[in-house]
């Protein structure tokens, strides 16, 4: 029993023995595979049709990971997969139509793990664009009608989007080409009655870059107008004529566009009719907003066929730069409401002119006969601003008595902007312009007048002159890229006591600078004959005030 025991372990011993050495021969015979490449790196230049070879080593068969549909769009990857040596073809069958360079990245695989990575990339072109010389075409509905245009790419373009409906009326060649190419379109049909005609065509070199033309050609139905913009200075009661001109005369046409909004400035004589019709487009009243009025208006002979006209109200601008880092002049007189006008006449260091609301009665030899409020009475005053004129003053002219910071009636005698305080610029309210429009505004200095004489044309204008209304004076222009920009400054003469003098023939403004002799200020004096800039007057004259705006 005992023996048979022995027997029996024996057995198991040498079994167990046997499937031990078993599983260590599987070990040591086990093999995960192996799998080299003769390149890692794969580089195309940018263009399509370009191919290599990689080889592949490997104990064991295997796949590719990696080859997704957009690689698929640029790259051709054919093997078999076999053990042994086998070879990995690859094409690159498009031009790379990005910026950048792009890039594949496939994973050599074997029994689901990643053994080696080829990296495959092609380069961009910088040059791969198209453009067309004209994005549209309109033609108009006679048939036989030609017009061309270049394709503009150094690569091979072809047509799309060019259906058998489009190639019915519009004759397109060539449809591909490579390069610059010249390409003709020809009108094969007159328009519809119905309705005008449009197409959007494609010029393609990739899957990228494509350009696109407009192609539209009018119906026979038609109606056209003798102006398609038309634009008018912000002021009111300006008209202009336009000529409406339909095809036909049995269909009546209609205004679209003209609602309340542009009622409100704009005037049509007409806003239906039939036949050929002469229309006058006025505005109302003037734009004194900084933004300029605008109206699109429909003419219609149908909801399809209409003529679009645009129409402008410029805005109100106050001031004008002259030249490349100038100063804004005003366009009027500090106190006008026209270029032409005269203004206000201020004492300089004055807040307020002596005389107010001018009422002008009509062109008279080149000026406008003014006919003066007068402003306030020295009572008017609050005790602070009047305390700059001379307390026994009577504020009926413009003379020594009411000059601001007198301190006498009968003597020269200042006690601001002196040789005491050696003050010599105006400031603060004592500044017109500052003190009427704001502190965005000033009275110009002498040097600025002299940099407007510099910096622009000055050309007289006399007597009866359209522009102007009639009235002398310059008009000043700028130079090079500020031509045709302009002030208008009207010979205002000055007001001494309580007359008006030299208007009409000569003009003297205001400049900030007191003078070396502290009862005088520099101003600026011009006539038909001359523009002389560093002249005098007394500080208690009356002159006008030409204000200037910082940019």
């Amino acid at each position: 029993m005992n023996r048979f025991r022995h027997i029996i372990l024996l057995t198991a011993i040498a079994i167990g023995t046997l499937q031990s050495c078993d599983k260590y021969d599987d070990n040591i015979n086990k093999n995960d595979g192996t799998l080299t490449l003769s390149e890692q790196t794969v580089v195309f230049e940018c263009g399509a049709d370009q191919s290599t070879t990689v080889t592949v080593q490997s104990d064991k068969e295997w796949t590719i990971n990696g080859i997704t549909d957009g690689v698929r769009r640029w790259l051709e990857v054919e093997y078999s997969g076999e053990t042994g040596e086998s070879v990995v073809n690859v094409k690159c069958i498009e031009a790379n139509p990005f910026e950048e360079k792009r890039v594949a990245m496939l994973d050599f695989v074997i029994d689901g793990k990643v053994k080696e990575t080829l990296m495959i990339s092609q380069y961009s072109d910088p040059d791969r664009t198209v453009n067309l010389s004209v994005d549209r075409l309109d033609f108009s509905s006679a048939s036989g009608e030609e017009k061309t245009f270049t394709v503009v790419t150094n690569k091979d373009w072809t047509i799309e989007d060019y259906t058998e409906e489009i190639s019915a009326w519009a004759e397109i060649t060539p449809t591909s080409g490579v390069g610059q190419t010249e390409v003709k379109v020809k009108m094969l049909q007159p328009g519809t009655e119905l309705e005008n005609r449009f197409a959007q065509v494609g010029f393609r070199i990739d899957r990228v870059h494509c350009a696109t033309l407009i192609l539209t050609q009018k119906s026979s139905l038609d109606i056209s107008l003798s102006h398609d913009k038309i634009v008018f200075s912000n002021k009111g009661n300006q008209s202009q004529s336009v000529t409406v001109t339909p095809s036909t005369s049995a269909i009546p046409w209609y205004v679209d566009g003209y609602t309340d909004e542009v009622k409100d400035w704009l005037q049509i004589s007409a806003e239906k009719g039939t036949g050929v019709q002469e229309l006058s487009l006025t505005t109302l009243k003037d734009n004194e907003s900084k933004d300029p009025h605008s109206a699109s208006l429909r003419f219609h002979l149908n909801e399809n066929i209409f003529f679009e006209i645009s129409v402008i109200q410029e805005a109100y601008e106050s001031s004008v730069q002259l030249w490349a880092d100038g100063p804004k002049w005003a366009k009027c007189n500090l106190g006008a409401k026209e270029p032409w006008m005269y203004g206000d006449y201020y004492a300089w260091g004055a807040a307020e002119p002596l005389y107010k609301s001018m009422e002008w009665t009509g062109p008279a030899d080149g000026g406008y006969t003014p006919s003066p409020t007068w402003g306030k009475k020295r009572e008017d005053y609050e005790p602070e601003e009047g305390a700059k004129y001379f307390s026994g003053a009577q504020f009926d002219k413009y003379n020594l008595r009411n000059s601001p910071y007198s301190t006498h009636q009968s003597t020269v005698n200042y006690s601001k902007y002196n040789k005491t305080d050696k003050l010599t610029s105006l400031s603060g309210n004592d500044d017109a312009a500052s003190a009427v429009l704001g502190e965005d505004w000033r009275i110009p200095s002498k040097a600025e007048w002299q940099a407007l004489q510099d910096n622009c044309t000055w050309t007289w204008q006399e007597a009866g002159n359209s522009e102007y209304n009639g009235v002398t004076g310059y008009k000043v222009e700028g130079k090079g890229d500020y031509a045709g920009k302009s002030i208008f400054i009207p010979t205002a003469g000055y007001y001494l006591n309580a007359e008006l003098k030299s208007a009409k023939n000569n003009g003297y403004y205001w400049t900030s600078d007191l003078h070396t002799d502290v009862a005088k200020a520099w101003r600026p004096t011009f006539s038909s004959s001359a523009v002389t800039i560093a002249g005098s007057t007394n500080r208690c004259y009356g002159l006008p005030v030409r204000p200037i705006q910082n940019n």
